[in-house]
C-alpha cells in the first residue's frame, strides 16, 4: 500500500499541477483578450473619429466648391502689339485704322481684360475694358470700357443681356479684339469700318440650340445705342434694332445678320482745322442730320486646320440719301502649313448713293446751309453743307491683302501682312482726312505679335 501511495502521489502531484497551470493560461488569456478588446475599442474610437473629421472636411471642401461653381469670378486677358506704316513717308493723311506715314505701334497695338463673375445661379455680369494705341477719340491707350453687362439666365437654352454689349453685326464682332482667332492683323476695314462702333448699350434676347454637331445661335436686339467720338465731331446709332443668326459646326459657320437704325452725323470741327490737311471739313464748320439706315450682313468661314476661307458683305441702305450707302466684302483664303496659315485676301468699299448725297443732305437740314471755302484764287466762296459732305462720304476702294498667321506658342501668334490700296475713282477711299481727287495708291505694312491670357 505505502507503495502505492508512493506511486499514486507523484502523479496526483503532476495532475494538480497541469490544471493550476491550465487555469492560470486561461485567465491570463483572459485577461489579455479583455486588453485587446480594450485597445480595440480605443482604435475603433479614433478611426470613427477620423472618418467623422474626414466627412466634415469633405462636407467642407464640398460646400467651398459649390460656393465657388455658384460664383465664381474669372479673368482673361488679351493683347496685341505690332509696328504699322503708309509706304508714303510724307502722308498728310491717315488710313480708317489709324495708319500714317510715320513707322508706329498706335495702329495695331492695344491690351484688355475681361472679368466674368457669377453673381448667383443663371445670373452673371461681364465687364471688358480696352486700352488702344489709336481710337476715335484721338488719345492713344485711352482705357474704354467696350462691355458692362449683366447676363440672365431665362432656361430652355434662352438669356438676356442688358448693358454695353459687343455691336453684333459682323462675323468677328465678340471675337474683334482676339487676334489669335482669325488670319488679319485687324479684321478688314472695308467690313468693319462700315461704322466706327464695336459696342453699343442695349438689351438683347439669346438662344442657343444644338442638334447633331451643329449649333444655331440668335441674337434679338430688341433696343440699341451707340455714341463714338471723332477728331471731327460725333457718330450716333440710336434705336437699334435687328436679328442676328449663327449656324456652326467646328469648321464651319454661317452667319446672317438684318439691323435697323437711326444714325447722326454731329460734325464740329474746330477753327485752325484746315480742310486740304486738317478732318477733311472746313475750319469752324457746324451740322448735324440723321438718317434711318438698314443694314445686311453675311458672311460664311470655313477653317479646319488646313484650310482656311471666309467670305463677308455687308449692304448698308439709306432712306433718303443724307448719309453713304454701301456694297462692302471681303473674301480671304488660305493654306495652312503646319502652325503657320499663308493667305491672301482681296476687298472693296463701293459707296453706292453718291451722285445723291449732297441733295439729300441739303433736303435733311431744311434749308441748303451755307458755309464759306477759302479758294486759293477767289478767296472764301460759299458752298453748301452738302456739297462739302458729299465728297466726303464718298467713299471708292479696293483692297489687295497677302499674309502670314505663325502660331509660335499656345495662344500667341505672329503675323505679317502687307495691303495694296487703290481704285480710289477720285475720292480718298477709306483714307481720313482727304477729299483729295489726286489720291495715290498706297501699301500698308503691318507685323504684330497677338495673344491671349
Amino acid at each position: 500500500m505505502r507503495n502505492i501511495a508512493k506511486a499514486i502521489h507523484p502523479f496526483y502531484t503532476q495532475c494538480v499541477l497541469s490544471v493550476f497551470i491550465v487555469l492560470t493560461s486561461v485567465n491570463t488569456l483572459s485577461q489579455e483578450s479583455n486588453s485587446l478588446d480594450a485597445d480595440l475599442s480605443v482604435l475603433m474610437a479614433k478611426i470613427e473619429a477620423l472618418e467623422a473629421k474626414q466627412s466634415k472636411q469633405g462636407d467642407q471642401l464640398y460646400a467651398m466648391s459649390k460656393s465657388n461653381n455658384n460664383n465664381p469670378v474669372s479673368f482673361h486677358g488679351f493683347y496685341s502689339v505690332g509696328l504699322s506704316k503708309l509706304s508714303e513717308s510724307d502722308a498728310q493723311y491717315n488710313y480708317i485704322t489709324g495708319h500714317s506715314g510715320d513707322l508706329s505701334l498706335l495702329p495695331t497695338s492695344y491690351a484688355g481684360l475681361q472679368i466674368n463673375a457669377e453673381l448667383y445661379q443663371g445670373g452673371e455680369f461681364v465687364m471688358q475694358v480696352v486700352a488702344k494705341g489709336s481710337n476715335a477719340s484721338g488719345t492713344a491707350f485711352e482705357l474704354q470700357t467696350e462691355w458692362l453687362y449683366f447676363k440672365q439666365d431665362l432656361g430652355e437654352g434662352f438669356d438676356m443681356q442688358l448693358g454695353r454689349i459687343r455691336f453684333p453685326a459682323f462675323m468677328e464682332s465678340d471675337t474683334y479684339y482676339a487676334g489669335i482667332s482669325y488670319p488679319w492683323v485687324l479684321p478688314p476695314a472695308e467690313v468693319y469700318g462700315t461704322l466706327p462702333l464695336t459696342h453699343m448699350d442695349g438689351i438683347s434676347i439669346n438662344h442657343r440650340l444644338d442638334f447633331y454637331d451643329w449649333g444655331l445661335e440668335s441674337k434679338l436686339l430688341l433696343w440699341g445705342n451707340a455714341d463714338e467720338e471723332t477728331v471731327a465731331g460725333r457718330v450716333q446709332l440710336k434705336d437699334a434694332s435687328g436679328l442676328i443668326l449663327n449656324l456652326a459646326n467646328d469648321d464651319l459657320a454661317f452667319r446672317l445678320a438684318y439691323m435697323v437704325a437711326e444714325e447722326t452725323l454731329d460734325i464740329d470741327v474746330p477753327v485752325g482745322a484746315k480742310y486740304d490737311t486738317g478732318y477733311g471739313f472746313p475750319e469752324g464748320m457746324q451740322a448735324q442730320w440723321s438718317e434711318d439706315l438698314t443694314y445686311i450682313i453675311g458672311s460664311v468661314k470655313f477653317d479646319n486646320s488646313q484650310l482656311y476661307a471666309s467670305a463677308e458683305a455687308v449692304v448698308v441702305t439709306a432712306k433718303d440719301n443724307a448719309l453713304d450707302e454701301n456694297q462692302n466684302f471681303n473674301i480671304t483664303t488660305g493654306w495652312y502649313f503646319g502652325p503657320v496659315l499663308a493667305y491672301i485676301a482681296y476687298s472693296q468699299t463701293k459707296v453706292t448713293n453718291s451722285d445723291e448725297l449732297a441733295a439729300g443732305i441739303n433736303a435733311k437740314l431744311g434749308s441748303a446751309q451755307m458755309i464759306n471755302i477759302d479758294h486759293p484764287q477767289f478767296g472764301p466762296v460759299p458752298t453748301t453743307i452738302g456739297a462739302v459732305n458729299g465728297p466726303f462720304l464718298n467713299r471708292q476702294q479696293s483692297t489687295k491683302m497677302l499674309g502670314i498667321k505663325w502660331d509660335f506658342m499656345p495662344k500667341t501668334s505672329f503675323k505679317a501682312q502687307l495691303q495694296y490700296v487703290g481704285d480710289f475713282d477720285g475720292t480718298g477711299g477709306n483714307f481720313r482726312n482727304t477729299v483729295d481727287s489726286g489720291f495715290e495708291d498706297s501699301y500698308i505694312y503691318d507685323v504684330a505679335i497677338q495673344g491671349m491670357f
